[in-house]
């Protein structure tokens, strides 16, 4: 069996930013902005074969433009850099 992509996601965005993650935005979201927004997207495979394509969305309020921009360009570097590779302790 497979560890949730989702779920390991956004324990690991909101420990390396310090900011909320979630699969589903909150109601009150526009309170507790800066959001990183993680979805898998489904696959013709399901999940027989687990090479999972993930969205990741970054949510500010309107005003927050630079926040947005600084926190969604964190989000790349940690996906391209410190999540490459190494095993989460979760996927063991």
């Amino acid at each position: 069996m497979y560890p949730d992509i989702e779920q390991l996601l956004v324990a690991f965005y909101q420990a390396e930013t310090g900011h909320r993650a979630s699969t589903d935005l909150p109601a009150n979201v526009e309170e507790i902005v800066p959001v990183i927004q993680v979805g898998r997207v489904p696959s013709g495979a399901g999940y027989r074969l687990d090479r999972p394509v993930v969205d990741v969305s970054v949510w500010t309020l309107k005003g927050q433009r630079a926040l947005c921009s600084q926190v969604a360009r964190d989000v790349a570097r940690l996906t391209t850099t410190t999540l490459v590779g190494p095993r989460r302790p979760q996927a063991s």
